[in-house]
């Protein structure tokens, strides 16, 4: 019997694209247009590999690894291969938990060779020494921006210190992983544009939430945008700067120098 591999994307052409491909290969190709529609058919059907979009309606691929662990044995997880046109959606990852990530557009060649190693390979859920989760040891941090590279920046630094550090893909879905995983702070940039991200909406959330007040709340944003951010945050719990190494340093002082000093707090 073909192994079927479940290919998960909100998009028709990309879903036939890679059908069509797999298929030539001599694998059993399903679909799902979601992440909630996807883990019903992974209950169903049992494929032996999904292939997982990131941004979806919904739940996204990220919501979708999160279930998935959850609701299966590491056993019996399928081996999951993220894709996005968005290379910096790799690091909302942890790395033990997909078995390898796919930048569109790729080549036949390369989605028939990475599926090929996912399959053989399924190390990633299954592996039994993963990091530490958020909240234990040390503590846990999670953190929502807009700005790829200084989100990757600052979770770098984080880990470094000892904190395990989860990536946030939405307001809502910081405030879920915060209600979770209890972190000690959370990091949240301030955007000019609160379509893109509301900062002040999201940290507003934390000081209605009963089981979220205790966490402290940064928040960090360009120096240009210092004056706008102090109309929504006390001052003393912004983080402004110039480049990342400002940033960084602000940091260092504000959480690993003095993590009991006010500018924490909301």
């Amino acid at each position: 019997m073909a192994p079927k591999i479940l290919v998960v994307d909100d998009e028709p052409d990309i879903i036939a694209g890679i059908q069509g491909i797999l298929e030539d290969s001599d694998y059993d190709v399903l679909s799902a247009r979601n992440g909630a529609e996807a883990l019903e058919r992974v209950r169903v059907e049992k494929p032996s590999l999904i292939i997982l979009d990131v941004l979806m309606p919904e739940m996204t691929g990220y919501e979708f690894v999160k279930n998935l662990r959850n609701s299966a044995a590491a056993e019996a997880r399928p081996p999951v291969l993220v894709m996005s046109a968005r290379p910096s959606m790799e690091q909302f990852f942890d790395p033990w938990e997909i078995h390898g990530f796919l930048t569109k557009p790729f080549s036949p060649e390369d989605l028939t060779a990475r599926v090929a190693k996912a399959m053989t390979g399924r190390s990633g859920l299954t592996q039994k020494s993963a990091p530490v989760p958020p909240g234990s040891e040390k503590g846990g941090a999670l953190i929502l921006g807009v700005e790829d590279y200084v989100v990757r920046k600052l979770k770098g630094v984080l880990e470094l210190k000892g904190y395990s550090t989860e990536l946030a893909l939405s307001e809502r879905e910081l405030c879920e992983l915060a209600g979770i995983r209890k972190p000690d702070f959370v990091l949240i940039q301030f955007w000019e544009d609160p379509a893109i991200l509301d900062a002040s909406m999201c940290a507003g959330m934390f000081g209605r939430q009963a089981a979220l007040s205790e966490v402290k709340v940064w928040i960090f944003c360009p120096a240009a945008l210092g004056v706008d951010a102090q109309k929504h945050f006390a001052a003393r719990q912004i983080l402004t700067y110039t480049h990342t190494g400002e940033l960084i340093e602000k940091l260092e002082r504000a959480v690993f120098e003095a993590p009991g000093s006010a500018g924490a707090g909301h």
